[in-house]
């Protein structure tokens, strides 16, 4: 599949809006609009593991596969389905 593979974010739209709605606190969002986070994405079959690169060395990986529900964690901790 063509989404596997190495990505570096470029720009982003309405990231302060996004996080204000997830609930991010105002200091997080200003320390992370700059990050220039780095995805990494690996596919077997319907199983895919998405895996995010920070800039401070920390790295958050979720698995999912597709037409399952999955239980994913954000970079600070919390968990999301």
């Amino acid at each position: 599949m063509a989404f596997a593979g190495r990505w570096e974010l470029e720009s982003q739209e309405g990231y302060d809006e996004f996080c204000k709605l997830v609930g991010i606190p105002d200091d997080i969002i200003q320390k992370g609009r700059d990050y220039k986070t780095v995805t990494e994405v690996t596919q077997s079959g319907d199983d895919f593991t998405w895996t995010q690169f920070y800039p401070s060395n920390a790295k958050v990986t979720n698995n999912f596969t597709i037409g399952k529900e999955s239980e994913m964690q954000t970079i600070s901790g919390k968990k999301f389905k």
